[in-house]
């Protein structure tokens, strides 16, 4: 299936396991058990590569967070001091297009980054209103235009943190408006009201406008893709979303209609002190749990993260986490992993998107792991789930404190998960009579998890559901918006 893939006509690049590392300094991909790979996809490269009989490491031409540079000038200004040569052509680009990302999963495809190859083909979405936009999160950004019963999402346009992405952005729509011939009449986007994405929404004029919950969006994607019209239980794991309550969301079990939701279920909220940098650097996540399980009593636990810890900004990070100065609560079970991932040492500052959670992935060393797993509790307050993800952790210290090998601790981690997830449906499925799970969010990006928690799920006579057409992060969040405005306007 991967060999078909590689050399079908979309040709992406595609995720495979690493047998040895015979062509590949161990400098390109460090901790990584999978290897991104391509094979030529125009005949340019076909005249470039055939005399030169080895594989190439090869990465985006992009300074990191911005778009690529697809024009020359441009290249030659920002990358200058990066690159030592550069390869220009005489016809210039037009529309900047990523390469797709895919692996195989249950002996299908499964797209992480749609977007040369795929694009612009549409997706068949029953009942589906046409003239509606939908402008996506604010990372992996993707946009959908509809027309007549067919979604057509964009290509990757990156994050929208930056004003060369942003105006990326309005060059993708405006360039994606004129080749479907749509004038949108309704407008979805994220509720968070600093998303730029969501920024451009209102602001537009004669239009109507539904803003859309982060986690719905995550699931409705993933129902729209499989055209399911009834409710689902959804589980949307991710790094970040705006809450309705004020919290960060991240850790969200949900029951989703086409038409609404209902939070079922989430991890126990937490600080993220330093906020955003949190993100970025996972010991900050680390700490805040360590205090939270264990008090100012944390510093005498042996711990080597603790030993290599900075302990002169303790008074102030105690401060932050005590008076959330700084800090605001989160349910997010992408900095649950960061935590886990940098008390094991294995990262606590990040260098790219995902890398503590993609690296305690890696750390179990494939899918042939141990059944064993970590006590946990789900609470039930006032029939809502709450998992007190804070059991698992102390369990992880505990573990650590015992000299368990850090593979152990990972694989029992990752299947710690995936059993209060399919305890967590099993419960909802005798509340509610919803035989069918979808799970979405940046979170199942993690093969590991996902294997797991669909192979639970299975076992418990679930239905389970994932994105396979279009990515399972943030680049499917703009066909949930899509399918939810269409019904909710119906």
């Amino acid at each position: 299936k991967e060999a078909e893939l590689l050399s079908s006509i979309v040709r992406p690049i595609v995720l495979l396991k690493a047998l040895n590392n015979q062509y590949l300094s161990e400098a390109a991909a460090p901790r990584q058990l999978y290897h991104g790979v391509m094979l030529p996809y125009t005949p340019l490269h076909y005249l470039l590569f055939e005399d030169y009989p080895h594989p190439l490491v090869m990465t985006s031409g992009n300074l990191s967070d911005e778009p690529i540079a697809y024009e020359n000038e441009t290249a030659l200004a920002d990358m200058r001091s990066l690159a030592d040569y550069f390869l220009l052509h005489n016809r210039r680009i037009r529309v900047p297009c990523e390469d797709s990302i895919v692996r195989i999963f249950k002996e299908r495809p499964q797209v992480l980054r749609r977007s040369r190859g795929y694009v612009p083909a549409p997706l068949a979405v029953k009942n589906l209103q046409a003239g509606i936009l939908a402008v996506g999160a604010e990372e992996k950004n993707t946009l959908c235009l509809t027309k007549e019963n067919q979604a057509f999402l964009s290509h990757h346009l990156t994050d929208l943190k930056h004003i060369s992405a942003y105006l990326a952005f309005k060059d993708a729509l405006e360039h994606f408006k004129k080749l479907l011939g749509v004038k949108p009449k309704i407008v979805a986007y994220d509720q968070h009201p600093e998303y730029l994405s969501t920024r451009y929404a209102v602001g537009l004029r004669d239009v109507k406008k539904v803003a859309v919950q982060h986690h719905f969006a995550h699931i409705a994607g993933c129902m729209a893709e499989h055209n399911l019209g009834q409710p689902v239980i959804g589980m949307a794991f991710d790094g970040a979303g705006y809450g309705e309550d004020g919290v960060i969301w991240g850790g969200e079990i949900l029951v989703v209609s086409p038409t609404g939701f209902e939070r079922a279920g989430h991890l126990t909220p937490v600080p993220m002190p330093g906020g955003n940098k949190a993100a970025r650097e996972p010991w900050r996540m680390a700490l805040c749990y360590l205090f939270r399980c264990f008090g100012e009593k944390l510093w005498d636990l042996p711990l080597p993260f603790l030993e290599n810890a900075d302990r002169s900004a303790w008074p102030i990070f105690k401060k932050m986490v005590d008076r959330q100065l700084n800090s605001p609560l989160t349910t997010s079970l992408g900095r649950f992993f960061d935590a886990v991932s940098a008390l094991l040492e294995i990262c606590d500052t990040n260098s790219y998107s995902g890398q503590a959670a993609v690296e305690l992935e890696m750390a179990a060393g494939g899918l042939d792991v141990e059944d064993s797993a970590f006590n946990y509790r789900i609470n039930k307050i006032n029939n809502i789930l709450i998992i007190d993800q804070l059991i698992v952790f102390r369990e992880v210290v505990r573990a650590c404190l015992d000299k368990t090998p850090v593979p152990v601790i990972s694989a029992r981690f990752h299947n710690t998960l995936a059993k209060i997830s399919a305890e967590a449906a099993s419960y909802l499925r005798e509340i509610h009579g919803i035989n069918k799970v979808c799970l979405a969010g940046g979170v199942f990006q993690n093969l590991l998890l996902l294997t797991l928690t669909e192979k639970e799920l299975r076992q418990r006579k679930f239905q389970v559901y994932w994105s396979e057409k279009t990515p399972v992060n943030d680049g499917g969040i703009s066909l949930g918006q899509a399918w939810i405005a269409s019904n909710l306007m119906g």
